[in-house]
C-alpha cells in the first residue's frame, strides 16, 4: 500500500553524518563516530530539536529511525522507519499524521538532509503474514517503508554515493572555515552569515536547477530559492551553536497600491496582497525570537520598480477615479530590512503554517 505524503514541504533537512566522521543526533541521545564532536549546548534555548521536542511518542520514533538509518540514505538502501497500526483497506488521518509530522520535524531540524535525501517514497507493507490471517483480521501492523525514487533509484540528486560524499565533505569544509572566521556577539556573527549566504548568490527559481532547494546549491553553486536559503542559514548557525529554527508557511507581498482621491481629495490606499508559499527563519537572542528572512533580503534593494501609472474609474460615471500604479520586479540586491525583526512586527507578511507550533 503506498503512502502519498499529505504534510510535504519544499525540500528534506538533517544532521547526517558522513564518511565516519560526522555527528548524528537522534532526539534526546547523540551518536559520535571517530573524533569529530559538535556539541548543540545553547545558552537559554536548544534549537537541535525544535520540532522533534513536539511530536507525538509514535512520531518521536520514526524520527529517530530517520536518523539513524543515515548509512542506509547514503547507500540508497530501503528503510523501515517505523511501525503503526492500520486498516488494510484505508489509511486514517491519523495514520497520515503520525508519519507525515516525523518526516516533516526531521527535516525543519536538521539542514543536511535536503542533499541527502530529496527523493523518496513510503510504502505501508505488511510482512511475515498468511493469505488466511490477513482475510480475516481488519487491522495491522504495518511496516513504514521508505524507499528511493522510483525514476532514479536514488534518494540523492547526486548520481553516485562517492559524487554525494564528495559534495557534502566540500560543503562542510567551506561552512567549517566560514565558522571559524566568526567574531563578535551572536546577532553579529548571525549577521556575518546572512551576509555571506547572500554574497554572490542568486534567487534562482526559473532553470530548474536539481539543488535550488538545497544547502549545496545555496553555499556551493549560490543558486537558490527560499527553501535552500533557510536552511543553508540554520546549517551555518547550527555550526556556530547559534538557535535558529527553520519556519515554513505563507509570505505576503503587495504588488500593486491603488489610490482613491474622493471628492474632498483624501487618499485611500488599498494593497493588492500576493501569498506564496514560503520558508524562513527565527534566531533567539536575547531571551526572545524573531525574524530572518535572507531571501527577501536578497530582493529588497530593488524590489520594485514601477512600470506605469494609469486612471481607472470604478462605480460608473458618478464613481470614483483611481489612479493605479504598477510596479515590476527588477533584478535582486541585498539588505538587512528582514534581520533581526521582532515577530510583531512580521505578523501580517510572515504566517507559519499550523504544522507546528512555532514562536509567536
Amino acid at each position: 500500500m503506498k503512502m502519498s505524503r499529505k504534510r510535504a514541504i519544499i525540500s528534506l533537512v538533517a544532521t547526517a553524518t558522513l564518511a565516519g566522521t560526522l555527528l548524528v543526533g537522534c532526539g534526546n541521545s547523540t551518536e559520535i563516530r571517530d573524533t569529530v564532536v559538535i556539541e548543540e549546548i545553547y545558552q537559554q534555548v536548544d534549537a537541535s530539536q525544535y520540532y522533534y521536542d513536539q511530536l507525538s511518542n509514535e512520531s518521536k520514533e520514526i524520527y529517530n529511525n530517520i536518523c539513524k538509518a543515515t548509512e542506509q540514505i547514503i547507500n540508497n538502501e530501503s528503510v523501515i522507519v517505523g511501525k503503526i497500526p492500520g486498516n488494510k483497506q484505508t489509511i486514517s488521518s491519523d495514520t497520515y499524521d503520525i508519519v507525515g509530522d516525523a518526516f516533516n520535524a526531521y527535516m525543519l531540524d536538521h539542514p543536511l538532509i535536503s542533499v541527502l535525501l530529496e527523493d523518496f517514497e513510503l510504502f505501508l507493507e505488511l510482512n511475515n503474514i498468511t493469505k488466511e490471517e490477513f482475510e480475516q483480521q481488519d487491522i495491522f501492523t504495518f511496516d513504514v517503508v521508505m524507499y528511493p525514487s522510483e525514476e532514479t533509484g536514488r534518494y540523492s540528486s547526486f548520481e553516485s554515493t562517492e559524487e554525494l560524499l564528495k559534495a557534502v565533505e566540500e560543503l562542510e569544509k567551506r561552512v567549517n572555515s566560514f565558522v571559524k572566521k566568526l567574531r563578535g556577539s551572536d546577532e553579529q556573527k548571525l549577521l556575518q552569515i546572512h551576509d555571506w549566504l547572500l554574497e554572490d548568490a542568486t534567487y534562482n527559481a526559473d532553470n530548474g536547477s536539481i539543488h535550488m532547494h538545497d544547502i549545496y546549491g545555496t553555499i556551493i553553486e549560490k543558486a537558490c530559492v527560499c527553501d535552500g536559503f533557510s536552511y543553508a542559514f540554520k546549517y551555518v548557525a547550527d555550526m556556530a551553536d547559534i538557535p535558529v529554527i527553520t519556519v515554513i508557511g505563507t509570505g505576503v507581498t503587495s504588488n500593486s497600491t491603488i489610490s482613491n482621491y474622493d471628492e474632498y481629495e483624501s487618499i485611500k490606499t488599498y494593497d493588492y496582497d500576493t501569498k506564496i508559499n514560503h520558508v524562513w527563519n527565527n534566531i533567539y537572542l536575547d531571551g526572545e525570537w524573531r525574524l530572518v528572512d535572507v531571501t527577501w533580503d536578497l530582493e529588497t534593494e530593488p524590489i520594485k520598480k514601477l512600470k506605469k501609472i494609469s486612471l481607472k474609474m470604478d462605480g460608473g460615471i458618478f464613481g470614483d477615479w483611481y489612479i493605479v500604479k504598477v510596479y515590476e520586479q527588477d533584478g535582486f540586491g541585498t539588505g538587512h530590512e528582514y534581520f533581526n525583526v521582532p515577530l510583531e512586527e512580521t505578523k501580517k507578511t510572515h504566517i507559519p503554517s499550523d504544522f507546528f507550533d512555532t514562536p509567536q
